[in-house]
């Protein structure tokens, strides 16, 4: 099970551009998610020291097949100039990481693709690589995964027709009622 995670937290991740907008905290647990979701067991997103992450190069902690797995996640927009392509200097870090912590198994989780050297690399240094099209496909498998649960329609390549904001609004605003008269009384 995932330490510090909430799995309904998935019901939020239902395109790659919402994925996209998660703060770099939000997608390292959504990553942890995501390696839960293939197998990984006791994955453990890295503790933040304040606004301050001494995490040496890992952000996840996992184990897999009774090995010690570490992993790092990049969470960058196609736009923020990179090409689309993770640079592959991130990529051998966590291979530099795996060696520290004496980790035979690295998970490296990208918004952005990577170059055909990274995944040389990766395989060279027993790297697994989930970039945009493992994202997507994990994001389709629990749309569906929570369309079939809760009955509702969801589109995995646009909003929610019954979307979380859409039934906390009313919610959200009788707090906002109570709140204000609370605060003029």
């Amino acid at each position: 099970m995932i330490t510090y995670v909430d799995r309904s937290l998935l019901g939020t991740f239902r395109t790659f551009a919402k994925v996209e907008e998660l703060s770099p905290d939000a997608f390292e647990y959504f990553s942890a998610l995501m390696l839960e979701d293939l197998g990984y067991e006791n994955v453990r997103v890295s503790p933040k020291h304040g606004d301050y992450k001494a995490d040496g190069g890992i952000d996840l902690y996992a184990n897999h097949n009774g090995n010690l797995v570490v992993g790092q996640c990049k969470h960058h927009s196609i736009r923020s100039g990179r090409n689309g392509f993770m640079k592959f200097e991130y990529v051998q870090a966590l291979g530099g990481a795996m060696l520290r912590a004496k980790s035979p198994e690295g998970v490296f989780v990208s918004t952005l693709t990577f170059s055909k050297t990274s995944q040389e690399y990766a395989a060279a240094v027993n790297m697994l690589l989930l970039g945009p099209d493992e994202i997507n496909a994990f994001v389709e498998k629990h749309a569906e995964k929570l369309q079939e649960e809760s009955g509702n329609t969801y589109d995995i390549h646009g909003d929610s027709s019954k979307s979380v904001m859409h039934k906390l609004f009313p919610i959200i605003c009788v707090v906002f009622v109570v709140v204000a008269i609370a605060y003029w009384l």
